[in-house]
């Protein structure tokens, strides 16, 4: 007799395995922000992310539960480092705080939201594997923008 793992049962994991990790990780990720910089810190975190990514194109197994896990943990960092540079810019602004903190956390919203709908409708065409590869390579050009910005200022 063995445990059967429903799509619901998953989809909890994850979900609780997401918010778990945002509330361990956020102080660890201000934590070592503080030590290692804003660029490192974004620089671990974009490609640990690119190379999770990466792996869950490799994998077909359950393995990839553990990978999408190392993914939360690992974008619930890159998004203390992001809100802690949004906030230095917005108080940096003396007429535009609230118009930039409004607009960093609209789009963070929109993205969460259109992301699972997007790939979803990519998944009817396309494997997850190769999403997932798009996904990391979508990232990887991201990361080489943000951080050549953040080597500007």
């Amino acid at each position: 007799m063995g445990i059967a793992l429903g799509i619901a049962t998953l989809s909890g994991l994850l979900a609780s395995t997401r918010l778990m990790s945002k509330m361990l990780v956020s102080p660890l990720a201000g934590f070592l922000s503080d030590i290692l910089g804003r660029y490192r810190a974004s620089l671990f975190s974009f490609f640990g992310m690119i190379l999770s990514m990466t792996l869950l194109s490799l994998t077909h197994s359950i393995l990839a539960i553990l990978i999408i896990s190392l993914t939360f943990i690992l974008s619930n960092f890159l998004e203390v480092v992001l809100a802690t540079e949004v906030a230095d810019l917005a108080a940096s602004q003396d007429k535009a705080r609230e118009l930039i903190i409004s607009l960093y956390v609209n789009w963070m919203d929109l993205g969460l939201a259109i992301g699972p709908l997007i790939a979803y409708l990519l998944r009817v065409k396309i494997e997850f594997q190769k999403i997932y590869l798009g996904a990391a390579l979508t990232l990887l050009l991201t990361a080489i923008l943000h951080l050549y910005t953040m080597k500007e200022r």
